[in-house]
């Protein structure tokens, strides 16, 4: 079993993550991590942990949708903040 992600960020297990796709949406949750409200970062470090214990597709598969879906929520949020700020 491999160790989950520490305080930092930093992924202490081994090969399993040489997937480039894994890397891209790892980086995409460190930069989204102290944006997004905590309840869905905590569930993408929950789903990498689940990927990198067991190594599956489908835990790599269920992990990339939920990042994306934190960032197609986090740009409609932006986007309507935009939007009502400049109607003021």
């Amino acid at each position: 079993m491999n160790s989950p992600p520490n305080e930092t960020g930093g992924i202490q297990g081994p090969a399993r993550l040489n997937s480039v796709t894994a890397l891209t949406v790892i980086a995409r949750l460190r930069e989204i991590n102290n944006y997004a409200p905590p309840a869905l970062a905590n569930e993408g470090w929950r789903l990498l942990n689940q990927f990198q214990s067991r190594g599956s597709v489908k835990h790599l598969s269920a992990f990339c949708r939920h990042i994306g879906g934190i960032c197609i929520c986090m740009a409609e949020a932006i986007a309507n903040t935009s939007i009502e700020e400049g109607e003021r």
